[in-house]
């Protein structure tokens, strides 16, 4: 694989040093497309260097020849503590370099790999390293290509891992069986804040999944299950473990397939709820009576 550069786009060492001042803790590389010669140079100097914190990486066209250097860095850096590979090309190869990091890596606290090629195979990787690292705490995994298989891998890490407090899946292709295999882990997990599952296609059986897990659940405080195709069904069964969940402040539940029906059982478990402050309803198969029965709910 040859490395991805031109002359006119990519910093020199020389020139990659002149943007990592002793100085700075930050470094924006956004859309410089450096690709992975250059990002085989910083990878160099990030040895070596002991005051940054943040990269920033994102359109950059690195893919997995230059996530293996960058990885090669954060198994020996010890101040990164922000890395964002987001819109790259780093697919599953690339992964798999980044997971065997962050199995050593202790600094590392967010990481950004948005629309990356990450598929099952990559979030496999991902998955095996987290059940080691106890420094990540906020993943952003959005617009990839991760499946059932991946959300099983990553369910199964999640059971065991007690410090990631906010996944954000959106835009995957995660389907009741995945949305059942994070479930499990949100029974056991309760260091998990955060999590977003909006434009996936999780239905009424997954939909029925995360119900059960939030009736024992005690740290979820905010979820995403927009776009999901979630029918009256589904929405019933989170109705009922919204009655007795105390912790959800905020749920999505926009763009689904909520009718009339759903929407009451809804408004029954929101009267019991005291801990709901946002709702998101949008774009339902909602018609007066469900508006009315949510309205009498909420005392309006």
């Amino acid at each position: 694989m040859e490395p991805t550069h031109t002359e006119d786009s990519v910093p020199s060492s020389q020139r990659m040093a002149d943007f990592i001042c002793t100085e700075e803790s930050t470094i924006n590389l956004a859309g410089k497309n450096i690709g992975d010669f250059g990002a085989s140079s910083l990878a160099k100097l990030l040895q070596v260097n002991k005051t940054l914190t943040s990269i920033n990486l994102q359109y950059n066209q690195i893919g997995a020849l230059g996530v293996s250097e960058l990885a090669k860095a954060l198994k020996v850096n010890n101040t990164i503590t922000t890395l964002n590979l987001g819109f790259n090309q780093i697919g599953d190869q690339g992964m798999l370099y980044l997971a065997k990091a962050l199995e050593v890596n202790e600094t590392i606290t967010t990481i950004h790999l948005t629309e990356n090629q990450i598929g099952d195979l990559g979030i496999a990787s991902l998955a095996e390293a987290l059940y080691t690292n106890k420094s990540v705490l906020t993943m952003n995994l959005e617009y990839n290509q991760i499946g059932d298989s991946g959300a099983f891998s990553l369910g199964k890490a999640l059971e065991v891992n007690k410090s990631v407090n906010t996944i954000n899946l959106l835009y995957n292709k995660i389907q009741g069986s995945g949305a059942s295999s994070l479930a499990k882990a949100l029974s056991v997990n309760n260091s998990i804040t955060t999590m977003n599952l909006g434009h996936n296609q999780i239905g009424d059986s997954g939909a029925d999944a995360l119900a059960k897990a939030l009736k024992k659940n005690n740290s979820i405080t905010t979820m995403n299950l927009g776009h999901n195709k979630i029918g009256d069904s589904g929405v019933s069964s989170l109705a009922k473990a919204l009655s007795v969940n105390n912790t959800i402040t905020t749920i999505n539940l926009g763009y689904n397939q909520i009718k009339d029906s759903g929407l009451y059982s809804l408004a029954e478990a929101l009267q019991a709820n005291k801990s709901i402050t946002e709702i998101y309803l949008s774009k339902n198969e909602i018609r007066d009576l469900g508006i009315s029965s949510l309205a009498k709910a909420l005392g309006i």
